[in-house]
């Protein structure tokens, strides 16, 4: 709980010091930054503690409020990034606001009738298409030519775009489920699940071998090698790839294709991998998470 201590810490120094000297005093460039990337690492650790957000929304702070969608500047992934947070803190926040998954007796107008999920969901599905342009600007713009590895790095942003999208369309399921709403159905699900085993999978192999192919932390990268990326696994992400597991091989089918079948046991079985290689060499204990999948996935694989 440290790092919510901290960002608590943060979230009101930086709320003090607005207040104090005025948004029109300080450098908004540099305070729109900062704010957004705040915002960004709350919502994340709001959602992964089940905890209700502390910064206001950038509605209620202009001043650093980040520029529309369609007038951000080429390679600006700041603004793009704080506009997925946000849309995960709203469904966060409805899902925490109203306690324990409605029941059939109190879903009434007021709870079923929520046309703002429909249309930050559609905004989520068409956020990876900026994204990706906004990261093909940026590697482009500020990547040196004579070090080679840009193409590897728009792959890792990609992948780490597809990856949030996939985390912000789940969460929107499980907040629009508890309305009764269908905005996603199971099939959407399934395959929302599937890209986002296979972003962790790609992010996790680019990870291993940058460790094992990058001859020194303290090396100038090269076009041998690149770049150094370590993938940041945390629990929320650890969580994420347990559940779209479970997921898939919940929904494996007896009547489907070979091809289908045996795509989701080879993405299941690498998770599992994943999971059982994280237990062992981090601090994150994954053995329940591990045990559950093994069973399900030997259940399913007869």
């Amino acid at each position: 709980m440290d790092i919510w201590r901290l960002l608590g810490h943060a979230s009101r120094m930086f709320l003090d010091n607005t207040e104090a000297h005025g948004a029109e005093k300080t450098d908004s460039a540099g305070a729109g930054v900062l704010y957004r990337t705040l915002y960004t690492l709350e919502t994340q650790m709001a959602i992964s503690f089940g905890r209700p957000h502390q910064l206001p929304d950038g509605q209620e702070l202009p001043a650093f409020s980040p520029p529309e969608p369609n007038s951000v500047a080429a390679g600006e992934l700041s603004p793009l990034r704080y506009n997925l947070a946000r849309l995960q803190n709203r469904f966060h926040r409805d899902i925490i606001s109203n306690g324990p998954v409605l029941s059939a007796t109190n879903l009434d107008d007021s709870h079923v009738n929520a046309p703002w999920m429909s249309a930050c969901i559609s905004e989520a599905k068409t956020w990876l298409d900026e994204w990706n342009i906004q990261v093909d600007a940026f590697v482009d713009a500020y990547s040196a030519p004579a070090i080679g590895g840009s193409d590897f790095l728009k792959d890792i942003l990609r992948h780490h775009g597809r990856l949030s999208q996939c985390e912000t369309l789940l969460l929107a399921k499980t907040a629009t489920e508890r309305r009764g709403q269908l905005f996603i159905s199971t099939e959407d699900e399934l395959e929302i699940c599937k890209l986002l085993l296979q972003s962790v999978i790609n992010l996790h192999q680019a990870s291993t071998s940058t460790l094992t192919n990058h001859p020194s932390h303290s090396e100038i990268p090269s076009p041998s090698y690149p770049l150094h990326f370590t993938f940041p696994w945390t629990w929320t992400c650890t969580h994420a790839v347990f559940t779209a597991t479970i997921v898939l091989l919940q929904h494996a089918q007896p009547n489907s294709s070979p091809d289908a079948e045996t795509g989701v046991q080879d993405q299941a079985r690498t998770s599992l991998d994943m999971l059982a290689s994280l237990g062992l060499n981090t601090d994150l204990d994954t053995a329940e998470l591990v045990g559950c999948i093994q069973n399900l996935y030997e259940t399913t694989s007869k």
